[in-house]
């Protein structure tokens, strides 16, 4: 019943989402297009310079508007549809699928965040092609290869479940020592950068994971005391 739901909802939100991902690639690829433009092509007066400047800053303004729309849209879109689906009139209906309320809300958490991923990826590639030339997709083929290759020697060596064991440990520790920082700075400054920033980023994780978890039980609680359906 989960595959229905995401497939509903899918249907439902890329009406949305992905005219918008395609407008920002568009606008990308203009704003390119008006860059060698006014490289390669020289006006004599000064009415065409001021044609290029105004219609190179027009297309830059709403690419850069589309850039944070899509993550914008993504918010609203997905609270709108939290909201008419499981909290107005629309509730009535998707509380009586033979479905727990758990499925629902998942079934939302799960379209977000795919929308929200796919924001990051056409946002990214969006401005790498805005300096994107063949030299550079050498550059990233290699530093790709390379990732990959250190990837590969850094879990053969240690395995895999050690590792992801080991990460959240310390991630926990790192978040239940933040009131001894005072008295951990020798410790600290003998951290490398690599090692520092690692555990700052579990910690960021675990603490995200936690307030996740809270904010999930209280709308679940919230779902199931507070919907009337008589």
């Amino acid at each position: 019943m989960l595959r229905k739901l995401l497939k509903h909802e899918f249907r439902a939100t890329a009406r949305v989402m992905i005219p918008l991902y395609l407008i920002t690639v568009l606008l990308a690829v203009l704003t390119r297009a008006t860059a060698l433009w006014a490289e390669m092509v020289t006006f004599d007066g000064m009415l065409g310079r001021n044609f290029l400047a105004l219609l190179s800053g027009i297309i830059i303004f709403g690419f850069v508007l589309a850039l944070i729309a899509t993550f914008v849209v993504a918010v609203i879109l997905a609270i709108l549809r939290f909201r008419s689906n499981l909290m107005a009139d629309e509730g009535y209906v998707m509380f009586t699928l033979p479905v727990s309320t758990h499925t629902l809300v998942w079934s939302k958490l799960i379209v977000s965040a795919v929308w929200f991923l796919g924001a990051v990826v056409v946002d990214v590639l969006s401005l790498l092609a805005l300096v994107a030339n063949v030299e550079m997709f050498w550059e990233l083929g290699r530093v790709f290869q390379e990732i990959a290759d250190q990837w590969n020697a850094y879990y053969v060596g240690n395995g895999v479940a050690i590792q992801v064991v080991t990460q959240i440990v310390s991630g926990m520790l790192l978040f239940a020592g933040v009131p001894m920082l005072d008295s951990m700075d020798g410790w600290l400054n003998s951290l490398t950068p690599a090692t520092a920033i690692h555990g700052f980023m579990w910690g960021s994780i675990l603490i995200s994971a936690i307030y996740g978890a809270i904010l999930y039980c209280i709308t679940i609680r919230m779902l199931h005391r507070h919907l009337n359906l008589e």
